[in-house]
């Protein structure tokens, strides 16, 4: 007996395009999610340092003041505002500066993830929270926006991200089915939200990055991440972009800070690295997945990258899966350590 066939059988699709942004931001594995209202009724500081963790956050009520070390302002945060730190760089948070210095692991601990310096009415209200990645998409994502980006009230991104963080608040003081999931994939859509923004209202920025908003490289790099592990050459990527070879390469270095070949070779490392923790596939074949016939031109470009081989990557893979609490694309639970802007 013959299966009647759909009618919509006969149509097929030869390819999906692929969105570069969020090809690259699912393969850095984010290993915890920490969120935090933080409240005050007097003036204080409180320092943080540079670590692997992005910041987030919204003011809700009041000013809130961010001055990276080696900065000579501070970024000033009024009510609505949002704000995303890179961890790049150490600095000092403050409503009012030359305030007493606190130190927030003192106030970590409370009531439905608030913390509160001080009683009676709260003028300073944020709401913020912490992707922490793993080390090395952390570095790799670093790279491209500034340290700290700020993201005006009276901009259009700014009220869907508040609100975003908003319901990332809520739903980690609910203690309702299905809230870890919510809030990973709340803190995963403002990830991308706030870098999507920051790279529209800074075209002609320079870094690996930039190029996804370039309607010429755009379109190599697009079709880089549809087949990665596809015979790149700069001509075949000239040749997608609707480009001559040199026009090419001196435009992909010029914005994105490296050469045509150094982008395609240090997405594939993060592609290989990625499927080594994440699978039991033997290097060999995650090689050639990655456009690699050669096991061992592979690892070379990947203790290039890196600084260690695969073999020492796998020999650490239990350990690093066991400290990642299962990570995986896109996010995992929130933490309970304590927290500081």
């Amino acid at each position: 007996m013959t299966m009647a066939q759909h009618p919509l059988d006969h149509l097929r699709i030869d390819s999906m395009l692929t969105d570069p942004l969020a090809d690259t931001l699912s393969a850095f594995t984010v290993v915890g999610t920490e969120l935090v209202r933080f409240e005050s009724s007097v003036p204080f500081e409180t320092r943080f340092d540079a670590d692997e963790r992005f910041t987030f956050g919204v003011v809700i009520t009041g000013s809130h003041n961010i001055w990276l070390d080696g900065e000579t302002a501070p970024v000033r945060l009024t009510a609505g505002d949002c704000f995303l730190l890179t961890g790049a760089r150490a600095g000092r948070a403050f409503n009012v500066e030359g305030g007493r210095e606190i130190y927030c692991s003192d106030y970590s601990g409370g009531s439905g993830g608030v913390m509160r310096v001080g009683t009676g009415s709260m003028n300073d209200v944020v709401v913020a929270g912490r992707l922490t990645l793993d080390k090395e998409g952390a570095a790799w994502l670093r790279e491209a926006p500034p340290p700290v980006i700020r993201l005006a009230a009276e901009a259009a991104a700014a009220k869907p991200t508040g609100s975003i963080i908003e319901l990332l608040r809520s739903e980690s003081e609910a203690d309702a089915p299905g809230r870890r999931l919510i809030t990973s994939r709340l803190a995963d859509v403002l990830l991308v939200q706030t870098i999507r923004t920051h790279l529209a209202d800074n075209p002609e920025a320079t870094n690996w990055l930039a190029a996804l908003t370039d309607r010429q490289l755009g379109r190599a790099i697009q079709k880089f991440h549809a087949d990665p592990a596809a015979d790149w050459t700069v001509a075949s990527l000239a040749k997608a972009a609707g480009m001559s070879r040199s026009s090419f390469a001196e435009r992909f270095r010029r914005r994105v800070g490296l050469s045509p070949l150094d982008y395609v070779t240090r997405w594939r490392m993060h592609k290989v690295r990625r499927e080594l923790l994440a699978t039991s596939l033997p290097f060999a074949t995650v090689a050639y997945r990655n456009g690699y016939a050669s096991r061992t031109s592979c690892s070379h470009a990947f203790k290039q990258v890196f600084g260690y081989s695969p073999s020492e990557l796998r020999a650490e893979q239990k350990l690093t899966l066991s400290q990642a609490d299962g990570a995986r694309p896109p996010l995992s639970e929130p933490s309970d350590d304590s927290f500081s802007l």
